[in-house]
């Protein structure tokens, strides 16, 4: 709608202004009533309220038509043929609205359409917020899932592979080519399977958990560390891997300091830039 309304602002702009340039100052009326409307409709959206509609002329001070009238009346069809004299206040009228359309054409050139915002934030979200955003939410999604009606089966999160599984469907939300556990060769000539790469992005993800057993509050974050060390390290052989996100889903609270091990483990490069999460976060 707004973009609709650009359209006709920008063509009564063009058109006002044309005219009074012209000289042709009787077209001021048909302006004002179209102006009008068009603010009337700016306003209902909430825009440009400090632009005020514009009063008609008072007929005292109109002009008149270039004639002479027989018996003093001019007839309907005399009248329609004859040219309008302009009074002094019209011409000023008219100035009045070439200030004022540019005014609201300045006004709503400033103002997006809920299309052009809903495009920008798309385009904004980098591939780098939409990431953070599932493992932020990774844990509620999880909670929820365990919330069925009549009791029916679900997905509940015991090991490394149920975080796997969903995030692997969470990621199809956002991206359209996933490869999962793809064998990435390392120096040392044996192989390691990297969770998923999005290489139209070049992008891979590491999926952790402390899920399983044998993590516990006074292990879990030495060992974790140590593991994405090697993994980080290995993953960075790959040629279609410029960003590694490694997750780590935390919902017992076992990594000491989650803050302090994201910002120890992540590394930003010129070829090759690392990203580590802990979530749930205490």
């Amino acid at each position: 709608m707004l973009n609709e309304l650009k359209d006709r602002i920008y063509g009564l702009y063009q058109e006002v202004n044309e005219t009074y340039t012209n000289g042709n100052h009787d077209s001021y009326e048909f302006h004002r009533i179209e102006f009008n409307k068009i603010l009337k409709e700016v306003h209902s959206l909430g825009l440009c309220t400090s632009i005020n509609r514009i009063q008609e002329v008072a007929p005292y001070d109109k002009g008149n038509f270039m004639s002479s009238a027989v018996g003093g009346v001019l007839s309907a069809l005399a009248t329609k043929n004859m040219k309008y004299d302009v009074s002094s206040t019209e011409i000023n009228k008219h100035g009045e609205i070439k200030y004022n359309i540019r005014l609201l054409k300045d006004c709503i050139t400033k103002k997006k359409d809920k299309s052009e915002i809903d495009s920008t934030t798309k385009i904004q979200s980098t591939n780098k917020d939409v990431l953070e955003h599932l493992f932020k939410k990774f844990h509620l999604v999880s909670q929820q899932l365990l919330i069925r009606h009549d009791d029916r089966e679900t997905l509940e999160i015991d090991d490394e592979y149920d975080v796997q599984d969903l995030m692997h469907s969470l990621l199809w939300l956002f991206f359209d080519n996933i490869n999962d556990e793809e064998s990435v060769p390392s120096s040392a000539g044996s192989n390691s399977l990297i969770d998923f790469i999005m290489k139209d992005e070049s992008i891979g993800i590491e999926i952790k958990s402390t899920t399983a057993a044998s993590y516990t509050k006074k292990n879990s974050t030495k060992k974790m560390s140590e593991q994405l060390k090697i993994d980080i390290h290995s993953y960075k052989e790959h040629p279609q891997i410029e960003e590694l996100y490694c997750f780590v889903y935390d919902p017992g609270y076992n990594i000491k300091n989650p803050i302090g091990f994201e910002k120890e483990l992540s590394e930003q490069g010129e070829n090759y830039s690392v990203y580590v999460y802990v979530y749930p976060k205490p």
